[in-house]
């Protein structure tokens, strides 16, 4: 997927993907930089982990993401359809703070 834009700081930035990522069930944030999250999202049967990072780069004002399956060969695209929703909420805050 496409990074997405943002305007204002990088850590104004990561705090919009924060707050996103708590509305979403089943979250833990691994660690949290002015510039990087990494967060972990379970399933919701099998509690498998799905490993979710962002880093914002201010200079060039993109938040880029990825997300990663830790175990398996599909998820049935459930880390995109995730990714996905997710982006749609950043999308809008990202510009509107």
């Amino acid at each position: 997927m496409a990074p997405l834009c943002f305007s204002g700081s990088a850590a104004e930035a990561i705090e919009q993907v924060v707050r996103q990522m708590e509305k979403l069930p089943r979250v833990g944030i691994i660690e949290r930089r002015e510039n990087y999250l990494h967060a972990v999202v379970s399933s919701l049967v099998f509690r498998f982990k799905d490993d979710v990072e962002f880093y914002a780069d201010e200079q060039s004002g993109l938040l880029h993401f990825r997300s990663a399956s830790r175990l398996g060969y599909s998820d049935m695209g459930a880390n995109r359809r995730r990714m996905e929703r997710l982006s749609e909420l950043l999308i809008l805050k990202l510009k509107n703070g």
